[in-house]
């Protein structure tokens, strides 16, 4: 099947397309009962759940997964001869700034969703919302060739024209000097998402704070003022945990140590016994030995009598 056939190939059974009715026709149809047959919890050209799973292979899957796509991989373009293909897409596409940190690392590529990777999701993109280019990538989405191939581990296929590739620094210099402005667009990705964050930051202080009209010089001095209030407010309240944490440590180490001082006070106990006890069995011996000697005496003298008694011819 080559690059084109695949898409008519998805296209032929893809349940939103308005002008084939709801479930597509010709081949879309029979597509569609393969892969949406059976339970109710799969919907659509190929179901899936909450988590991104596929249909199970009792609905039709074959050892060839659909969502791959044929044909090679795209050639890198070369700005110089191909800046059409770095020409950023529509307006409303997400630019590779505006992802989610961990996106390719600890969280999948196409969902936005931690414990699996694109290559075994089903899921709708998390950028446009749908399932049309599952196994391919969005065209809404404006990302670095590097960020492809490191990141995803998935290059777009060479059919995917209508996926543009976010151009590198070196890139973007090239395509300014041919006089593409839109190349300016691609801004160093982590000096925008830090742009971002103090935006959001600053969003997020009060409006009422005083820094109407003032220099910028004044300004940084309100927002140094308003962190280091709310840094000592947060420090006063670590302190407080912390002495609460340190009067609970104390309470324990005080209840450790009266179990100790009881733990002593038996071992006293014990050993004041083990002394008696070693003493009573020393006058047990003791009376063991004078008893065995005035046996021994009894029996001395019953011998001697007996032979009194014989010398006398007494019985």
């Amino acid at each position: 099947m080559s690059g084109g056939d695949y898409y008519n190939h998805w296209d032929y059974y893809n349940p939103r397309d308005s002008n084939r009715g709801e479930r597509g026709t010709g081949r879309g149809q029979q597509a569609y009962r393969t892969f949406g047959q059976g339970t109710p919890s799969y919907q659509g050209q190929h179901g899936g759940n909450s988590y991104g799973a596929p249909p199970p292979a009792s609905q039709g899957r074959t050892h060839r997964d659909p969502r791959v796509g044929d044909g090679p991989p795209m050639d890198k373009p070369n700005p110089e001869s191909e800046p059409h293909q770095f020409g950023p897409p529509p307006e409303g596409y997400t630019d590779q700034s505006d992802l989610p940190e961990g996106v390719g690392k600890r969280l999948c590529g196409n969902c936005f969703q931690p414990g699996h990777d694109s290559n075994a999701c089903w899921a709708a993109c998390a950028t446009c919302g749908n399932r049309s280019h599952i196994g391919r990538h969005c065209p809404q989405r404006w990302l670095s060739w590097d960020f492809y191939n490191t990141k995803l581990r998935h290059l777009p296929r060479a059919y995917e024209t209508n996926v543009k590739i976010r151009p590198s620094p070196s890139e973007a210099g090239a395509l300014l000097a041919a006089g593409h402005t839109w190349a300016s667009k691609a801004g160093d990705v982590h000096k925008l998402r830090e742009s971002r964050k103090r935006s959001a930051v600053q969003a997020e202080l009060p409006v009422d704070s005083g820094r109407q009209g003032k220099t910028p010089a004044a300004e940084l001095d309100v927002i140094h003022n308003e962190y280091a209030s709310k840094l000592e407010e947060g420090n006063a309240a670590d302190k407080a945990q912390l002495k609460v944490q340190e009067e609970k440590i104390k309470a324990q180490d005080e209840e450790l140590t009266a179990k100790d001082n009881t733990i002593a006070a038996l071992e006293a106990v014990i050993k004041a016994q083990d002394d008696v006890i070693r003493t009573q069995d020393d006058r047990i011996k003791s009376l063991g030995d004078r008893n065995k000697a005035q046996s021994d005496r009894i029996t001395e003298l019953e011998e001697k009598l007996f032979s009194l008694k014989s010398a006398f011819g007494l019985d």
